[in-house]
């Protein structure tokens, strides 16, 4: 018994607007730096400029190095926050309850990402389904997924190995 699920931040909108600014952004410091035309009406430094575009460049490259990576076995779950060095271990005798929910990131979170509200902790990066874990001590933790169907058949087979 062996489930494991990989995500990306690789929502469209997101990416957009990041590319458009560093577009922008690219083109101006081009043209301020080597042109010598002046990038907008009250234009900053070249170091400043320079220091801006290299800091959204570090920015864009941050976001497309996070994932979330959750492994389920017959030890329990595990998740791994990449770029963040969070790895967490629920073991299946921690666990009072496990099940898919139905949330949205925004209400129920406030975002995506490394969340706490009323309704317990969540890593989430897009969609609407994930893995919900109630744990002995009462703590609620929900892990986002967009294999809902494959998480479905796991908890299936993890049902049936702690029956037997």
């Amino acid at each position: 018994m062996q489930y494991k699920e990989k995500q990306r931040v690789n929502q469209l909108w997101i990416w957009g607007i990041l590319i458009f600014i560093l577009i922008v952004l690219v083109f101006g410091t081009y043209k301020q730096v080597f042109e010598g035309n002046n990038f907008g009406s009250k234009p900053v430094s070249n170091l400043t400029l320079i220091i801006i575009t290299v800091f959204f460049l570090l920015f864009a490259l941050f976001i497309s190095a996070i994932k979330l990576i959750t492994n389920i076995d017959k030890t329990g779950i595990q998740i791994q926050f990449i770029p963040f060095f969070i790895v967490k271990k629920y073991e299946w005798d921690q666990i009072s309850k496990v099940y898919i929910k139905e949330y949205s990131p925004l209400r129920d979170f406030g975002g995506w990402g490394i969340r706490y509200s009323s309704q317990g902790k969540a890593f989430s990066l897009r969609g609407r389904y994930g893995l919900q874990l109630e744990l002995i001590s009462g703590d609620k933790i929900l892990i986002g997924t967009q294999k809902k169907e494959d998480l479905q058949n796991i908890l299936q087979v993890v049902s049936n190995f702690k029956k037997q």
